[in-house]
């Protein structure tokens, strides 16, 4: 899908707000892989640093001077596309006699634009900003026990062309290949030569001064902008895999996918819906059905995948009830086509989900973040929350009606033997 969006700032008027918030989102396209880790360099670099405040500590200090509060630049992703957002508040003006908003502005656009990842005489050795063996470590533990070596082999078997399922092998190679030019190559491919869009939110008491000043720095070389955004690429997984390990661990683990015949971007809602009924922590379907009801699991839960229309059941456990919970994780899916077992189970789902929304539009923000949605055409948490609370009972029914199983890993624990 093709997005047009204009350069110049969007402003959402908002009187009751004490702050101007400022959002600045620069569109990447899908970043493979192998270019995580300089994505992820470069925005620890940009949160911190920049040329004229080459130490962490100074450049808090000028966030202070200048009245930047909660200035952070991080990454996000929407199904395939993948971003990079600046944002920051300042006061209104007029509250404060020594705010400058030339001043802070133009502080803003030399981190952005003029940052130590921009220089190889200012970045100085990648480890000292982010501690690779740190990061290394982290990858290893995720390689060490019996999650790690699951999720591995997990990996292999449902994606073997490494699409959308990477292995801590995969990721320690990206990060060793991560190095100081390739995160310059990042940054003046993705920033200094890219194009943004801004959101304004709060009261603008003069919007021509303020949008004359911010465009004084913040001028783009066009009005408007295209670029593309890929929602959840449909893969096909690698399928009818059922394999057994046996390793030197205390307990066993079990997982199994269920992927739905013929799946359309249309029914993610559907599946939203079913996997939440079913992983929704201590009170969900699962948890009460393999836990509570039957005692064969420690723990358990479900995950979903939108670009492939599946769920996958996990749970560990004693490797003497490994059957028996295969046996049920079938049977708890199935619970749903008994119409009262899902109406009272999507009531509760609902209500807690209420909870939830009522918490998050309440907060100042949030009519920002609705303008974003609606500019990158993806769901508001009000239009996710409507749309699921629509999904019937039909829908949900033809749904699992038409899932199978498509993998199957079974680890079992050997070490008591």
């Amino acid at each position: 899908m093709k997005i047009k969006l204009s350069t110049k700032p969007t402003i959402i008027e908002q009187e009751n707000l004490k702050i101007v918030y400022i959002s600045m989102t620069f569109p990447l396209g899908f970043v493979p892989f192998e270019n995580i880790y300089s994505m992820n360099l470069l925005t620890s670099f940009m949160d911190c640093y920049s040329i004229d405040y080459p130490e962490e500590s100074l450049f808090i200090d000028a966030l202070d001077e200048y009245m930047i509060g909660n200035f952070s630049v991080k990454t996000f992703s929407i199904g395939n596309s993948d971003f990079i957002r600046a944002s920051f508040y300042l006061p209104i003006e007029g509250m404060f006699d020594d705010f400058d908003l030339d001043k802070s502005l133009k502080f803003v656009h030399d981190t952005l634009f003029r940052s130590v990842a921009f220089d190889k005489e200012h970045l100085t050795d990648a480890i000292y900003y982010l501690d690779y063996d740190a990061t290394k470590e982290n990858i290893l533990k995720k390689t060490v026990g019996i999650h790690g070596f699951f999720e591995d082999e997990w990996s292999k078997q449902i994606d073997s062309k490494r699409r959308f399922a990477i292995s801590s092998k995969d990721r320690l190679e990206f990060l060793e290949n991560t190095t100081k030019d390739s995160v310059i190559d990042f940054y003046h491919k993705n920033i200094l030569n890219n194009n943004y869009f801004t959101l304004v939110n709060g009261h603008v008491e003069d919007k021509e001064k303020f949008i004359n000043t911010f465009m004084k720095y913040f001028k783009q070389d066009v009005d408007s902008f295209e670029f593309d955004t890929d929602y959840y690429p449909y893969f096909d997984v690698d399928v009818n895999h059922d394999q057994v390990f046996h390793k030197d661990y205390n307990q066993s683990g079990v997982r199994m996918q269920f992927c739905k015949k013929n799946y359309t971007q249309e029914e993610k809602y559907t599946l939203l819906l079913i996997n939440t009924i079913l992983s929704r922590s201590e009170n969900s379907l699962l948890m009460d059905n393999l836990r509570y009801k039957n005692d064969l699991v420690y723990t358990c839960g479900s995950s979903k995948h939108n670009n492939i229309g599946c769920i996958e059941m996990t749970a560990f456990l004693m490797k003497e009830n490994i059957d028996k919970c295969k046996q049920l994780m079938v049977e708890t899916l199935n619970m749903l086509l008994d119409e009262e077992v899902f109406i009272k189970a999507k009531e509760k789902v609902l209500k807690a989900d209420k909870i939830i929304l009522y918490s998050k539009l309440d907060d100042k923000y949030e009519k920002l973040n609705e303008e974003l949605d609606e500019m990158l055409h993806i769901d508001t948490i009000q239009d996710t929350f409507d749309n699921v609370a629509k999904v019937t009972y039909e829908e949900v029914k033809d749904f699992i009606e038409n899932m199978e199983v498509t993998n199957t890993l079974v680890l079992v624990g050997d070490k008591n033997d």
